[in-house]
């Protein structure tokens, strides 16, 4: 069954045309599986969704690493500071 393609301005080629595309994989909705053929211009709000999605656990994962590094880094000072502090109380050359 063709439908009306916006591009060419008339019927569906289906797959005559360079912008038919067969999608496999999940709905990012829904979380069903999906495994057909359609034009790529109608399947742009399931990519843009499905994008939209990647790019938040992205930032989260990268919000994660950064609050990580930041303890880390809190650690590190600490220890130096607590370093520097014997050196001082410590003369030099003892153990």
């Amino acid at each position: 069954m063709a439908t009306f393609c916006p591009l060419l301005k008339k019927e569906c080629v289906e797959f005559k045309c360079k912008f038919w595309v067969h999608l496999l994989g999940k709905n990012p909705q829904s979380d069903s599986t999906i495994d057909r053929f359609d034009c790529a211009v109608a399947w742009l709000p399931v990519l843009l969704i499905e994008n939209a999605q990647t790019v938040r656990q992205v930032a989260a994962s990268t919000d994660k690493v950064a609050n990580q590094v930041f303890q880390g880094n809190q650690v590190l000072e600490q220890a130096r500071i607590d370093a520097a502090r014997r050196l001082e109380i410590l003369p030099h050359g003892a153990d």
